[in-house]
């Protein structure tokens, strides 16, 4: 077993430096959070989202509010994987799929006449849907003339979001799955090891010929791992502790212009950089932004209500529907559909109507800061 390269800030650099040609097809933009930026930094060579896929697709009921149905993002990935099998060279090819995106769900097309149940739980078929579209897509790299050389990992990224079937979900133990198949190993077995997504990569690697420790990973697999350095790397207040530091590895952007609105897929651009709503936007001295957006892992509860729980004096932006920002400000005589909350921890805020289109400039957001802060 090759040692894999230890001074590799990330497993996907360490497999960039031995050779591996990364790419990475999401259906969302690669903009959001910082995404295509972070993959960049990290050995990809290949980064392709919904702008990129976007030319080849001609029927708008394959999109969807957050970017492409998965059906689609599949066929096309499906399509690279074979490209680049032909080449024969090393590979990885990573896919993020998102038609059980919360709180409804988007059903394919494909599998949209396939339910699950009599249909009236939305996540539910989303999540029937999404598991067959997947099945089907690793059947056919399985099957085809590459499948015995390739291994294969389905992973979730994090626990599902608040969404139609979250008072289902609360009555089950809910966990991350990690699950790697590999056409050399015949006989499956089923890890009840504690572990965090931080592990993927240090347990995936020895599938490829590698071992090392990643960062904060590390291999589920290895008995020279303890369950004590688990249990305390886990630590809740330990990972809160370094919140500030891992956010700094995505771009979010300084606000050095406007804010602007889009009605149409509930879009807020920051100085051109474009986030879903409702999102909560942190401002520094510098008017640097930390963004926060709904149920975020720290926070089960409603943005606004995350807002008023700031710190004394901290800045923030919020954009979100009318009804939902009620813990924070009256907004009885605002008649759009969104609102954008101007206001300081602790110091009073103020509601500005969203119309589709509206611009508002770092200016009149300082303006009403000080307004809100005489309150």
């Amino acid at each position: 077993m090759d040692e894999f390269l230890a001074g590799a800030p990330a497993w996907t650099d360490g497999l960039n430096e031995a050779g591996y040609h990364l790419a990475f097809y999401g259906g969302a933009q690669l903009q959001f959070a910082g995404k295509g930026r972070f993959l960049k930094t990290h050995g990809f060579a290949e980064m392709v989202g919904f702008d990129e896929l976007l030319p080849g697709v001609t029927d708008p009921g394959d999109r969807n509010n957050w970017g492409l149905m998965d059906d689609v993002l599949l066929d096309m990935a499906y399509a690279r994987f074979e490209e680049l099998s032909r080449e024969r060279k090393r590979f990885g090819l990573f896919v993020l799929t998102m038609d059980t995106h919360h709180p409804d769900g988007y059903h394919s097309r494909t599998e949209a006449d396939r339910p699950y149940g009599d249909g009236s739980n939305t996540m539910l078929s989303a999540v029937a849907m999404s598991d067959r579209l997947i099945a089907s897509f690793v059947r056919k790299i399985r099957a085809s003339e590459w499948g015995a050389n390739t291994v294969i990992a389905i992973a979730s990224d994090h626990l599902a979001m608040e969404n139609v079937a979250s008072d289902l979900l609360r009555k089950g133990k809910r966990r991350n799955l990690f699950l790697v198949l590999d056409p050399r190993v015949k006989e499956g077995r089923r890890v009840e090891r504690s572990g965090a997504t931080f592990d993927t990569g240090a347990t995936f690697l020895p599938f490829l010929g590698f071992r090392s420790a990643v960062g904060l990973g590390r291999d589920l697999l290895s008995s020279a791992v303890s369950e004590e350095w688990l249990a305390r790397r886990q630590a809740t207040e330990t990972l809160r502790a370094w919140r500030r530091e891992l956010l700094e590895f995505w771009d979010f952007p300084r606000l050095r212009r406007e804010v602007m609105f889009r009605a149409d897929g509930a879009e807020v651009a920051i100085d051109g950089r474009r986030f879903r709503a409702p999102v909560l936007v942190e401002l520094d001295e510098a008017w640097r932004t930390k963004l926060r957006f709904e149920f975020d892992a720290t926070w089960d509860v409603r943005l606004a209500e995350q807002a008023a729980r700031l710190e004394d004096g901290t800045r923030f932006l919020l954009v979100a529907k009318k009804e939902d920002v009620g813990a924070l400000v009256a907004v009885d005589a605002v008649e759009t559909e969104w609102v954008l909350v101007i206001g300081g921890g602790g110091r009073g805020a103020i509601a500005r109507p969203l119309a589709d289109g509206t611009r508002i400039s770092k200016e009149e957001i300082e303006e009403a800061l000080e307004r809100a802060g005489e309150r």
